[in-house]
């Protein structure tokens, strides 16, 4: 089999659309309604790069920008997310991911894109990724489960409520101040309203009485629901917060990806979140002075 210094990475072409959805689909299994959003949304082929196999690309991996990358000192740097990085299964194995992967990340960077980050399909790929590329473990998350019958009387000061992308960027720049985090723009917002309505949820605003005191991404499953983003103001349960959402979705399980600086319940587990490449002369932000800063990546449209 060929190996990847064979066939080295390009960018895409607009004629490739036709069979890059065919790879999305052959590795992702989404459907063709979700595939062609995608592609209406982002696809860009001088964001795009490309294996081919001779004939027909067989790795892809798509450049996304996605805002901000907003650091605890206020400084903020135009940011790309690296997303749906994939090699067909009959090539694998091969070195395509390793330098769609490289070849991304290093064009990210050239055209105007000072922070590059990605998000690890599973635990086990942080080594991969740390071995094989510029990439470096950066962002955090804690992940809470509770059953129905662990979750308090929600009572009537709590409830959630849907909010526009343009409402949900505002809040969320709003309770992560403080943070090193991706200030998601109102495209990616957008776009994650949509996966995330079509998994019976949306983007909700949290209130307490009169104001305002969190926000959260929510999707529905099988007798389970996931927050795949929580944020509260600092005087707000985690718990309360699920509870309203209970009134409106009401599941056996609920499982919540907060701010690794929250509270942290006892079923509270830490996990690595996300990777950042370095980035020239804020080095230090790898560095253990920087271990107190919450360091949240947040949506990641998986």
């Amino acid at each position: 089999m060929m190996q990847y210094q064979d066939y080295l990475p390009r960018l895409a072409a607009h004629q490739d659309v036709p069979r890059l959805k065919a790879l999305w689909k052959t590795v992702f299994c989404d459907s063709d309604a979700d595939i062609d959003y995608f592609f209406n949304t982002y696809f860009s082929p001088e964001r795009t790069v490309v294996i081919d196999d001779g004939t027909k690309p067989v790795s892809a991996a798509y450049i996304l920008p996605t805002g901000d990358l907003v650091l605890p000192d206020g400084t903020r740097l135009s940011c790309a997310m690296l997303y749906a990085i994939a090699t067909h299964p009959e090539c694998r194995g091969s070195g395509y991911g390793e330098a769609v992967t490289r070849a991304a990340g290093r064009l990210a960077s050239q055209t105007g894109f000072p922070a590059a980050v990605l998000k690890p399909a599973e635990d086990g790929l942080f080594a991969f990724y740390e071995k094989r590329s510029e990439f470096r473990e950066f962002f955090t998350a804690f992940e809470a489960r509770f059953t129905a019958a662990e979750l308090p009387p929600s009572g009537s000061l709590y409830a959630i409520a849907p909010v526009f992308p343009s409402e949900y960027r505002r809040l969320r720049q709003r309770f992560l101040k403080g943070c090193a985090y991706i200030d998601m723009d109102e495209r990616g917002l957008a776009y994650q309203q949509y996966l995330s309505e079509k998994a019976g949820g949306g983007l909700y605003a949290l209130r307490f009485a009169d104001d305002i005191c969190g926000c959260a991404v929510i999707e529905s499953g099988d007798h389970s629901v996931i927050f795949k983003e929580l944020l509260l103001s600092g005087r707000h349960r985690m718990l309360d917060a699920v509870s309203a959402a209970a009134q409106l979705l009401p599941a056996d399980l609920y499982t919540v990806i907060a701010v690794s600086g929250y509270e942290k319940p006892e079923k509270t587990a830490f996990q690595r979140f996300g990777m950042l490449m370095p980035i020239p002369g804020r080095e230090e932000i790898f560095g253990t002075s920087s271990v107190q800063c919450a360091k949240w990546y947040g949506l990641a449209f998986d």
